[in-house]
Formats: C-alpha cells, structure tokens, sequence
C-alpha cells in the first residue's frame, strides 16, 4: 500500500510539473526532440526531463519573442545551455571586479617597485592612449592567422582562466606563430594564493601573478575537466612552463587605449557583463546597441580579437568566448562601441609580457 501511495504521489509530481508550462509538452513540442537529439542530451530521471524540458520552454519562449522584433540589431537562438536553470547559469560567469575586492593585511610584489593588493589601493602600471597613434579602422585577429578552437569551460566559473590562457596563446603566436594550448585547469586548481577562487571566479592579473612566479603548462600534461580539484604542479614541474615577465592594466573606460593595445599587442582578455538571458543565447548580430541590454557592472572574462565597422556603419568589438561552438557565431559576437566601456569592455583589461 505504501509503495502504490509514493507511485501516486510520483506520477502526480510529474504530471504537475509537465503540465507547468500549459500548451506546450515533451511531446507536443515542436524543436525540443530535435534540440535532445542534436545535443545529446541524458536524463537520469523522468523529473529531470521534465525539468530541463521546462527551462528549454521558457527560453525558447523568450527566443521568439525577441526575434520577433525586427528593429533588434542581434538574434537570439538555443545552444548547449537551454536546458539549463538560473542557477547553472550563475556557475557559468566567474570573473571577480576587482574594485570590489577588500584589501586583507598581506601584500606581495608583482611588478618591479610597485605594489600589489587587494581592493581600491591595487596599483598597476597603466596602458594608456598614445599621443599621435594613427589606429587602423578595422582589426581582426582571426582573419590574420590567430584562430584557435572554441573552448567550453562548462559549469565551472573559470571563464578568467580560460581568457588568460587564450591570451597568452595569442601572444605566443604574435610573436613566433607558435600554436601551443595552455592549461586553464592549472591556473583554477593552484593560484588560490594569488587571490582566485577556482571555479568559484577569479581575476585575469591574479593569474598572470601566478604565471609570472611559477609558470603553466600545456593542456596536454594538465587537461581540463570541468571543475575544481586538487593542485597537482608536481606532476607538471617537470614540463616546458610558460611565464609573464610583467603585465599592464589598460586605462579603465578608455576605448581609445583599448583599441591601441589590440593593434600592439593582439587579443586580450576583458570583463564584461553577461548576466542578460540575450547574453546567453545571442546567436547573431551586433550587440549591445540599445541602453539596457548591458551594463558595466562585469561578470564575466572574454577574449577580445577584434574591432571595425560593419556595412551599415555600426561601430563593434569581437570577441571570442569560451561556451563551446554552438554560442553565438560559432563562439563569437560583436558588442556595439557605439558608447565608451560598453557592456564594461575597458573596464578591467590587462596586458601580457613574455
């Protein structure tokens, strides 16, 4: 009897939960078979279906509601992440503004004579404008032979390990046309005493920190696997590491000594806000050209390639992103520059040095 009562109140569950989203069902859905066969997506319960089914309705819902307006500059589409909830979806973002931080009582050298901490007293040696430099209309990395794979950091919030490591692979490349593939997984398991969090966020300087006194290695002697575990340098010490001399902060909010530094020194990790569901499932188009689409207020670390100006004249940045091929432009987008710091893209921008 016991048994027959938990089976009802089962069947009831799940039946409430499918009947959730009103007209829409498993069944009756007409892309979601399609969606769990081109993902292939498992399940491991009927609930978890039923679940991820109703995140996918409701994103779905909001895909279609946004292209059907057509005086929006992007699209919007479904990729890996639609089954996903709010709460994955917060996994996903880790980079830390690093004003926001608080100063604790230790200090360390980073660069020679300056001092480096926590918090609003953290000193950098800044990027700024040159006088007089001519910056080129257009600039795009991938066009001139810098063009790696798309990468998925999954739900582990290291997107700030995965920008280090891509821009140190660019500058490698800009300055030998070496291709090599670092070890994100490195920097997340073992630059906690430079002040990152693993999966839990981080900060792009703190790991060129960590760069510049130990050294990474090649993703084939440290692979990722999605989520923090424990250091393991020993295994490592051994193999070729790749150090930063000394790194720079470009001006914060100054597009000008962003664009400069593009041209200079080739793609660069930036912060910016993806907190937005049009963030999450931006398929296409220019980004960020209406005021309320994005703030200022950074969340999440990209890799910058590029700038121009398309055929209708809209001014835009490209960046790359690490959320697999199915985001975006096969893992691209273009973020208007129509205003200064968009979306916070000068806000929180540094420079390697090999």
């Amino acid at each position: 009897m016991k048994f027959l009562l938990t089976f009802i109140v089962l069947i009831a569950l799940v039946a409430l939960l499918e009947a959730k989203k009103g007209e829409h069902t498993r069944s009756n859905h007409p892309t979601w078979k399609n969606h769990t066969r081109s993902h292939k997506l498992k399940f491991k319960s009927e609930e978890d279906e039923i679940k991820a089914f109703n995140n996918y309705d409701d994103v779905d819902d909001k895909i279609q509601t946004h292209n059907s307006d057509n005086s929006s500059s992007f699209k919007m589409g479904h990729n890996e992440f639609s089954t996903w909830s709010k709460k994955d979806h917060a996994k996903h973002k880790g980079s830390i503004n690093l004003e926001a931080l608080q100063a604790p009582s230790n200090k360390r050298d980073v660069l020679p004579g300056l001092t480096y901490f926590y918090g609003q007293n953290h000193t950098f040696q800044n990027y700024g404008a040159t006088p007089g430099f001519v910056l080129p209309a257009s600039v795009d990395w991938v066009k001139s032979g810098w063009n790696t794979p798309v990468r998925n950091q999954l739900q582990c919030g290291d997107c700030w390990a995965f920008a280090t490591t891509a821009s140190i692979e660019a500058s490698i490349w800009k300055q030998n046309k070496a291709t090599v593939t670092l070890s994100p997984q490195q920097l997340t398991d073992c630059s906690f005493a430079y002040g990152n969090n693993g999966c839990n966020g981080g900060v792009v300087a703190f790991a060129y920190g960590y760069m510049n006194d130990v050294g990474l290695a090649e993703e084939q002697y440290y692979p990722f696997v999605g989520q923090q575990t424990n250091c393991n340098f020993a295994g490592v010490s051994s193999k070729p590491l790749y150090k930063v001399s000394k790194y720079y902060r470009v001006q914060p909010n100054n597009d000008t000594a962003l664009m400069e530094a593009l041209v200079k020194f080739g793609p660069l990790p930036v912060a910016i806000d993806a907190s937005s569901d049009a963030f999450s499932y931006y398929k296409s188009g220019l980004f960020g050209s209406v005021s309320g689409q994005c703030t200022q207020n950074t969340d999440h670390a990209v890799l910058l390639t590029g700038y121009g100006v398309d055929t209708k004249g809209n001014k835009f940045w490209t960046i790359k992103n690490q959320w697999g091929p199915t985001w975006g432009v096969n893992g691209f987008m273009n973020i208007s520059r129509k205003v200064n710091n968009n979306c916070g893209i000068s806000s929180q921008v540094f420079i390697p040095v090999l």
